[in-house]
């Protein structure tokens, strides 16, 4: 009787065994499979952000770009009110001694 019953005990504790076997395959598998989903995520991401950084790269060298044309455009205009002004007080200056030559 007693070599039965530690049979029977020995076959259950088989049985869990497998059981608890079979749960920890599947978990591997279940988390296998979580990891490849994870990794394709990032990816994805990592593309995403890739395209965005580049788009963003683009966006600012443009900026840049127009700003430094709306600088030399600001820097022509400068010079020119500035050659106008010089001009004007030269003729500023020749009325007056016409003016002054007349009296």
């Amino acid at each position: 009787m007693q070599w039965n019953e530690e049979k029977e005990k020995l076959k259950n504790r088989l049985r869990d065994s497998e059981r608890a076997l079979v749960m920890v395959a599947d978990q591997k598998s279940q988390l296998a499979k979580q990891k490849d989903t994870l990794a394709k995520q990032l990816a994805k991401q990592k593309d995403v952000h890739t395209k965005q950084k580049a788009e963003l790269e683009h966006k600012m060298l443009e900026e840049k770009k127009e700003m430094i044309d709306r600088q030399n455009s600001l820097a022509k205009e400068k010079a020119e009110l500035e050659k106008k002004v010089l001009e004007e007080k030269k003729d500023m200056k020749k009325i007056m001694l016409e003016e002054k030559n007349e009296l």
